[in-house]
């Protein structure tokens, strides 16, 4: 068989080489300097936003201005399956190819990736690949307005706001896209062509009917075509194909200008009606490609071997011919390529005649996409072929060629467009296929849709019981031990991980890493975290064997939370350091669970810059990939309290009512209770007590019963409540029964904090001994690892007993005791100097003392900052550059005038070359 694919793209990647050429120039056209004029001089700023309704000769006008262009373009021809951010990407990168065959190859590799990157990882790459690249160029995305997936237009939203400055982007659409317009608008970055700019000049129009068309139109003709049209150019192209041939014209003109709001439906009616009987039929059968090449065609109007010959089939016509003749008529058809050989219809034609199709010839459609579901899939392009499957309702077939690409897919993270697919088949389809079904359900825990998974989950399991291999329900109880685990239930979770195991008997390393990892989970719900942590470093290795990076991924997330629960902090942080070298940070769910998990462990180590960019990173990798993502406790808390720190109180409340929402939709109630406990804490940080004390009257909390698995955060938030009531006695019982628990599971960090807490419980009864010993137990626990928010954020108490206690270890010298000592100095240190004055050491330093002399260093970042003060950027330009809000430079600039001791950007500059910090 000869390869009709279009192009080296195509065949490499299923991407459709015609997609990437733009439209021929055509000379049989009206020429329009003063739109051309306009789009020279828009290559001045980032974008180019070209919007108007169908037929006002966007695409046309692009094809005419391109030859003459003063850049380089590429092109990319959008259409709705490339609402898959990842296949919308790949276009993107294939066309910058188009000017250099390893353009953006690093980008790519990324996408290319067992496991894709998060978007902002993508484009920083491709970003700084283009910047690189050494002449300025021009990217056109025509037909922007098929595209509604909201990550697309985020990414896009990105790129555009750290656009290289040798890039320009041209968008062509019928409605104003999704990105910051109004942004782009005030900064004057855009350019805007509208209908009211598109439309035809009365002398345009006349240049068009008499010059190009031929038509040979009085004045008054053109006028009253021109005034009823409203310059629309599809329309005057409809209307003049109309009166091509004809003697009446005047008259017909004149009927054309009446109020009958159905006109331009009857100038459609009559092009397509003065056509040859073949070429009808052609271009009816024909409608249901989105593009088309002769063979292709040929497949799709010849009867197949077997299938009963159709009325109107074409076999005595060639498709090539054909298509070349249809051109040359101007009949709303669209070259894609130099070789004229793929072509399309233009959008409102193919509207028609799909119409026209469906009202005449019914019985034939279903066939006509079967036979180009054929020729799709012969020629290596699974996801047109499964299309026109579903088109023609051939539900067996479409559910054998899902099934072949969904295991691909779903690895690839595409799991909307393979869930997409599959709602579309009939439920008897599915049954007929458990490993379909598993698919299915797989993709539903994927997108957080656990209520979906089980209905098919029970075919699989039905069909497995009854027909061997039956080691494959190792995976129905494996996607229910998760679903159980994300519920919280721990019962369930635990019996259905067990199950699972008890399958994989023989099965291959694949399977038993994913039972395992069912298993593992269950027992982190249980609290049986000795057990779950040598499940994760079994499971670990063996994934790293496979190479299989979502396993690796998930158990090493799950690893850090159980080092940082029993207080390894420090190897907490490098598991998921090991994972981000193994790209975690590429795949949307562990990159939203590493950067909350690293946020939480910086904090806790106060590296509060850090921290922050974690917490933004996480942030927006959530807004690029929205779904139901539940976080880790921990990380929900780490980034509300670094929200809340960043004055950010609303964002705060709405991300833990996110989660709220999520757990009661995903029926977990341990979740719900931990998001009701984060509100009540936001309320005692805003010192409402009554909203705090109606939270722990609502929970019904005791001092006296069993403190439960996974419910510390609920246990202390109340603590913090009864201090707030000045109820003292009752949570010493409280925190002494919660240490008892913590202590039997080795759950250290918890110890932690609830030593901190007796501490300041003693404090407040005048308890000085108890208080001290409870502080001794928190820093002998905490020094290893370097804990410094779990003493600094409970202020100015604090710092009482840390004093206290360095006073009393003094008197009691000890190799420990000035280790703890020099612990409880450094703590010291950390707070604010408002809060502890004496902490803090002071030198007289003059302008010649070098960097070392300074009190409080400057960090990495705020020493980057000077420099840019330096070499005199806006703070806003500043916050370009470094990719964070304007806010957080204020930020670093008002830490760099209080550690420096100076008040304008001037003297920071004088004072930053005095210490040596600048050149």
């Amino acid at each position: 068989m000869s390869d009709n694919r279009p192009g080296g793209v195509a065949q490499q990647s299923s991407l459709l080489a015609t997609k990437l050429y733009p439209p021929k120039r055509r000379f049989d056209v009206v020429q329009r300097p003063r739109l051309t004029e306009r789009l020279n001089a828009s290559l001045q700023q980032q974008l180019t936003l070209i919007s108007a309704p169908a037929g006002f000769g966007k695409t046309t006008l692009l094809g005419e201005w391109i030859p003459a262009s003063p850049r380089c373009v590429t092109w990319v021809s959008l259409d709705k399956s490339d609402n898959d951010p990842m296949r919308f990407w790949s276009y993107i990168i294939a066309s910058l190819q188009m000017l250099r065959s390893d353009l953006g190859k690093n980008a790519q590799a990324l996408l290319d990736a067992p496991h894709p990157p998060t978007f902002e990882t993508l484009l920083t790459s491709l970003a700084n690949e283009i910047a690189a690249f050494p002449e300025a160029f021009v990217l056109v995305l025509d037909d922007y307005h098929v595209i509604e997936t909201p990550p697309i237009h985020e990414a896009l939203a990105f790129l555009l706001e750290h656009l290289p400055r040798n890039m320009h982007v041209m968008i062509t659409s019928r409605a104003d896209p999704s990105l910051p317009l109004a942004r782009l608008r005030a900064r004057r970055e855009m350019t805007e062509l509208r209908a009211h700019d598109l439309r035809f000049t009365m002398t345009e129009s006349t240049a068009f009917l008499n010059e190009v068309m031929k038509i040979g139109l009085a004045e008054k003709d053109i006028a009253a075509l021109d005034h009823r049209t409203e310059g629309w150019i599809a329309g005057l192209q409809l209307a003049a194909l109309s009166l091509q041939g004809r003697e009446d014209v005047s008259a017909r003109v004149q009927a054309f200008t009446g109020d009958d709001r159905y006109i331009l439906d009857y100038l459609i009616e009559e092009v397509f009606q003065r056509q040859p009987e073949s070429v009808q039929n052609f271009l009816l059968q024909t409608s249901i490609l989105n593009r088309m090449c002769g063979s292709l065609c040929d497949a799709v109007l010849y009867a197949q071997s077997g299938e009963q010959r159709a009325e109107g089939n074409l076999e005595q016509y060639n498709s090539q011919a054909t298509l070349e003749q249809l051109e040359r008529a101007n009949l709303f058809i669209i070259p894609l390529d130099d070789k004229r050989q793929w072509y399309r219809y233009h959008h409102l034609f193919a509207d028609l005649l799909r119409f026209r199709l469906q009202q005449s010839q019914p019985e034939i459609i279903a066939a006509l996409h079967r036979r180009a579901s054929h020729w799709f899939e012969s020629n290596g392009l699974m996801e047109e072929a499964i299309e026109h499957a579903i088109a023609a309702k051939d539900w067996d077939r479409a559910a054998g060629l899902i099934e072949t690409v969904a295991l691909k897919m779903l690895v690839r993270w595409q799991q909307g467009t393979l869930q997409n697919w599959m709602k579309q088949l009939p439920a008897q389809s599915l049954e007929k296929r458990p490993d379909l079904c598993l698919w299915h359900a797989f993709g539903f825990l994927q997108n957080a849709s656990y209520d979906a998974c089980e209905p098919y989950l029970q075919i699989a399991e039905q069909a497995w019981q009854s027909t061997p291999p039956d080691h494959k329900l190792y995976a129905v109880w494996t996607i229910r031990a998760m679903v159980a685990f994300v519920r919280a239930d721990a019962n369930a979770s635990l019996e259905a991980g067990q199950k699972a195991v008890s399958f994989m008997q023989s099965a291959n390393p694949l399977e038993q890493a994913l039972g395992m990892l069912g298993l593992a989970l269950a027992l982190v719900l249980n609290g049986r975290y000795r057990e779950a942590q040598t499940s994760f470093d079994e499971i670990i290795v063996a994934s790293e064997k496979i190479g299989h990076h979502v396993i690796y991924f998930a158990s090493s997330m799950w690893l850090s939370y159980i080092h940082a629960t029993q207080g390894r902090l420090r190897q907490a942080m490098a598991a998921l350091q090991r994972a981000e070298r193994r790209g975690s940070l590429n795949v949307p769910v562990p990159a939203i669970l590493t950067h909350s998990l690293q946020c939480d462990l910086e904090s806790e180590w106060n590296n509060m810059e850090v921290a922050e960019r974690h917490l933004r990173a996480c942030l927006e990798v959530k807004r690029q990939n929205p779904g139901d993502w539940l976080f880790i406790i921990d990380g929900v808390q780490a980034l509300v309290r670094m929200l809340w720190q960043h004055d950010e109180k609303a964002e705060a409340a709405r991300f833990i009512d996110h989660q709220l929402e999520l757990a009661k939709k995903h029926r977990n109630a341990l979740t719900v209770r931990q998001m009701q406990a984060l509100h009540a804490q936001m309320s005692l940080w805003e010192h409402d007590l009554t909203a705090a004390a109606r939270w722990a009257k609502t929970s019904h909390l005791a001092t006296d019963e069993n403190f439960s698995f996974g419910r510390e955060i609920e246990y202390l938030t109340f603590v913090r409540v009864l201090f707030a009531q000045t109820r003292y006695d009752e949570a010493i019982t409280l925190l002494n029964r919660l240490q008892r628990t913590v202590e039997a599971d080795g759950r250290v960090r918890c110890l932690v904090e609830i030593s901190v807490l007796q501490a300041l419980a003693h404090k407040n009864l005048a308890q000085a001994q108890q208080a001290m010993l409870a502080l001794e137990r928190a820093l002998t626990l905490a020094e290893p690892e370097g804990y410094i928010r779990t003493f600094v954020d409970e202020g100015a108490p604090m710092v009482e007993l840390l004093r206290q206690f360095i006073r009393d270890q003094r008197e009691r010298p000890s190799e420990a005791s000035q280790a703890l000592q020099s612990y409880a100095m450094k703590l010291l240190a950390a707070f604010p100097p408002e809060l502890a004055p004496a902490a803090v050491q002071t030198h007289k330093t003059s302008a010649a003392l070098p960097a070392s002399y300074l009190v409080d260093p400057l960090s990495e970042r705020e020493l980057e900052v000077l420099k840019l003060i330096a070499n005199g950027l806006s703070n806003p330009e500043i916050a370009r550059k470094l990719f964070v809000a304007n806010s957080t430079v204020k930020r670093h600039i008002n830490n760099i005038y209080a550690k420096l001791n100076v008040h304008t950007r001037t003297q920071a500059v004088a004072k930053g070359k005095g210490l040596k910090l600048l050149a």
